[in-house]
């Protein structure tokens, strides 16, 4: 197969679409859980890209580059699976478990700190 152009396959059916409904979806939790986290709780990011980001512009700072970058994942991983199918699902499915690791840490560490006392839930 040829390579084409990245507007070319933008406007093809997408070949992975559950696993961009995961990935999405885990982009999603993960910007809640970092407001949450942010605005109630006090804590910060610990992420540097993401720190300057919010710094820069905010939550909808944030949310637009969550949502760019979640563009640029998923076009990447369509793009291979007309090449190597195979080798994109593994890319998607990876890519859904390191979006889903920040939301489970985040919540893992709001659960520790209410269980803890540290952190009242109001």
């Amino acid at each position: 197969m040829h390579t084409r152009a990245m507007a070319e396959i933008l406007r093809e059916r997408a070949i992975l679409p559950n696993h961009a409904s995961w990935f999405l979806l885990a982009g999603a939790l993960d910007i809640m859980v970092t407001a949450t986290i942010l605005a109630r709780f006090g804590g910060r990011e610990v992420n540097g890209i993401a720190r300057a980001v919010i710094e820069a512009g905010g939550l909808p700072g944030l949310v637009a580059f969550k949502f760019a970058s979640a563009v640029v994942v998923i076009v990447a991983w369509e793009w291979v699976a007309r090449v190597r199918l195979g080798a994109a699902r593994r890319l998607a499915s990876w890519a859904v478990v390191v979006a889903a690791l920040p939301v489970v840490a985040g919540l893992v560490q709001v659960a520790g700190g209410v269980v803890n006392g540290h952190l009242p839930l109001e």
